[in-house]
């Protein structure tokens, strides 16, 4: 049996990348373990390394934890078999399921039952038959030079060796990448979450093409085992998945099936010395190849959890020991604590030159420590396991999703840690709301009397003249409002190193004005009204024809009054009901709208249509009734002529159908293009009873028309002529 090794780090760079060296057998890399705690720790730090290890180690998935340790060591989730037969060949199983150091150096699977043969080669048999039901799909061929820039740019550096860098800790090793079958690979580069929920290996959201080329990057000069085809789904022997019981492979892997987990003795009862503990552990027991400094952490580890009953984490500490399970600190620091490696640091860039003003924070993943302070737990969520929560374009390093799994309790954890002993106090109540949306307008911009955020921070789709800093659209749905204060009036207190200049720290009215900010941004995306430094003429004009399909805009517009329906259609031809008085009320050819005219002043002044052909529909009703043809038309309209307008539903493609109701009649009154697309047609679908109703539509020598009713509907069709 092995003994414990002590490996140099040089063997251990070589052993991240990959790469088996005759001779050389690297320990178990738990990455977190190898940056904060080998070497020689202080029995202190040596047992929080310790508990880092029976977690990462999974030992805690065959002993049971002391319920007081419950929260501490919660375990990792089990990495899915489900279809490995597709991703690995039966001999790259057999030589995983064998020796599992030897295929993949630095691994944290053990070895289980030394010189089993016959167990290992059914095993083996085992997972070879475990397929999905379709092959993996195929992908085009990767560029291999482009997945190094890719592996690089997006983060994968900061936990696995970047090539030959001489790295200070030891890196995650990627051996067992150069044996998946390509495609299959690939997938797993785009999904890993599927496969390994626990997050170790997060998603970082690759395109396909990323993921060929990232794939290709990893087998680079090596060939993929060939996955035999003709194995089908099932076809084990029948002693092997008896032989994966027996090993209690389910305590760490889910292969589909319910395998019963066989738990060891208590955590609370295992001794140091004995068992995986032991020297040369026995051929019963898992051979992880721990370090003498692995050993020794167990050690402290196992004497702090049966020594102390009630153990107390602070908050702080309860997030940074997540953070060194999630390996997090690869990338974020927290309270002076992780952060990316320098020499890994070399590869992060910027995506956008004009953020290269900002440094570091320019091309760096930020600081974690006032995040649960600092963001809401909607946003937290986003960006942990929803995804689209991103909000530095300019940084080619991405958030990862970790998934809900892994870090499902990292956002309460985050909040509780962050907690201010005395919180800013905050008033967004929305009380005298327009006065302050018209003042933050002001205050944000570049004018006079503004203090110009705007000069770094981008708004909607536009970005600010000069450095590249947040974009400030979902401020009021990313940040809590009590740090928004506390930011403005201390930015340095608040995030240190930052570039963000305290503009607002000494100002008379100084907390009125940061409610007000925060109102407008809060506001923006109802009424997104660009400041002065960054609103431009025709910025908001809306195209249908750019768009590809009818946009509908409600508004003040000229012709068709303060509750206007505008509809644009591609075919460049326009129109506009008016929803006060329950009738169309212009129509126009040529450009839609511009929705800034609506925005520019509050007072909301009445948009103009674009286009340079317009006609005002006469103001009449299209429905009334009569004692015959002959009587004169109705002059009054909307309520007072009994109309209810009942608001409107779109139709599949897009174009309002219009609800009102008359008296005891109900209709859908909707215009579209013409098949020609030069005009439009207008159908309106009545029902209703009663003698006596007539219909006159909207050109201005339109005749006087009775209703056909046909099943209690009538239905009437005219051309929109202009």
């Amino acid at each position: 049996m092995p003994a414990v090794r002590v490996v140099p780090f040089a063997a251990l760079v070589v052993a991240a990348a990959g790469v088996w060296s005759s001779g050389v057998l690297a320990h178990p890399i738990v990455a977190g373990f190898e940056r904060f705690y080998a070497g020689e720790r202080p029995e202190a730090q040596l047992a929080a390394g310790g508990l880092l290890l029976l977690n990462e180690l999974n030992c805690v998935a065959c002993h049971a934890v002391p319920d007081a340790w419950r929260e501490q060591l919660p375990g990792r989730g089990k990495i899915s078999l489900t279809a490995v037969g597709d991703r690995l060949s039966s001999a790259a199983l057999r030589e995983f399921a064998g020796d599992p150091q030897r295929l993949k150096p630095g691994t944290l699977m053990p070895r289980l039952t030394a010189n089993d043969v016959a167990g290992t080669e059914a095993v083996a048999a085992y997972l070879t038959s475990l397929r999905g039901n379709s092959p993996p799909r195929t992908l085009p061929p990767g560029d291999a030079t482009r997945g190094a820039r890719l592996f690089a740019s997006v983060g994968c550096a900061a936990c696995h060796a970047p090539g030959e860098a001489k790295t200070t800790y030891a890196s995650v090793p990627l051996g067992l990448a150069a044996r998946y079958e390509r495609d299959a690979l690939a997938a797993f580069l785009q999904a890993p979450l599927h496969t390994r929920p626990a997050g170790r290996m997060p998603a970082i959201d690759l395109t396909e093409g990323e993921a060929a080329d990232l794939a290709a990057h990893l087998q680079a000069g090596r060939n993929a085992d060939p996955i035999a085809k003709a194995a089908a789904k099932g076809s084990a022997r029948p002693d092997g998945r008896a032989a994966f019981a027996a090993r209690n492979c389910a305590a760490c892997h889910d292969d589909g099936q319910g395998v019963t987990v066989r738990m060891s003795k208590p955590l609370a009862q295992v001794r140091p010395g004995s068992g995986c503990l032991a020297p040369q552990p026995p051929v019963s027991a898992p051979d992880f190849s721990l370090s003498v400094d692995q050993m020794r952490a167990l050690t402290a580890a196992l004497r702090l959890v049966q020594g102390a009953s009630s153990p107390t984490f602070t908050a702080e500490q309860r997030v940074s020991a997540r953070l060194e399970q999630l390996n997090c600190y690869a990338c974020h620091e927290w309270r002076g604590r992780g952060g990316v490696e320098a020499v890994r640091a070399e590869s992060f860039s910027t995506a956008d030159g004009a953020a290269e003003s900002l440094g570091e924070l320019g091309r760096l993943p930020p600081k974690l420590d006032q995040a649960g302070r600092k963001l809401t737990s909607a946003w937290l969520e986003k960006l942990l396991w929803a995804g689209g929560g991103g909000v530095r374009p300019y940084l080619t390093v991405r958030m990862p999703r970790i998934g809900r799994e892994a870090a499902g309790d990292l956002v309460a954890l985050l909040s509780e840690a962050c907690r201010p002993a005395t919180p800013q106090v905050i008033d967004t109540s929305g009380t005298l709301g327009h006065q302050r949306f018209a003042t933050g307008l002001l205050l944000i911009g570049t004018g006079k009397g503004g203090i110009g955020c705007v000069a770094c921070h981008g708004l909607g789709e536009r970005n600010p003249p000069g450095v590249r800093a947040i974009n400030l659209s979902h401020t009021a749905k990313r940040i809590r409002s009590e740090y928004f204060k506390a930011l403005l009036l201390d930015p340095q207190g608040m995030q240190p190193g930052t570039i963000m200049p305290p503009l607002l720290a000494s100002r008379k009215g100084a907390e009125k004005e940061i409610e007000s900010l925060w109102t407008y941004l809060k506001e923006f995306d109802q009424s997104p009204r660009l400041p002065e430094g960054l609103a431009v003429a025709g910025a908001f004009e809306l195209k249908p024809a750019v768009e590809g399909r009818p946009i509908v805009f409600r508004t003040f517009l000229e012709g068709a009054g303060t509750h206007a329906i505008a509809v644009g259609y591609p075919t460049g031809v326009h129109v506009a009901f008016d929803a006060y008085e329950v009738r169309w009320g212009v129509v126009w050819r040529g450009g839609f709208l511009d929705a800034m005219a609506n925005w520019e002043e509050r007072t909301m002044p009445p948009v103009k249509p674009l286009g340079d052909s317009k006609k005002m529909f006469s103001p009449r009703m299209p429905l009334a009734q009569l004692r015959s043809a002959a009587d004169p038309w109705p002059v009054a309209c909307g309520a007072e002529a009994g109309y209810v307008f009942k608001g409107y539903r779109l139709g599949p493609d897009g174009v309002p159908v219009l609800r009102y109701r008359i008296d005891a009649v109900e209709v859908e009154d909707v215009i579209r293009p013409d098949e020609a697309g030069t005009g439009l047609r207008r159908v309106l679908t009545v029902r209703g009873a009663g003698d006596n109703w007539f219909y006159r539509g909207l050109g201005d020598d339109a005749a006087t028309r009775p209703l056909v009713w046909k099943n209690g509907v009538a239905i009437i069709e005219e051309a929109v002529a202009f």
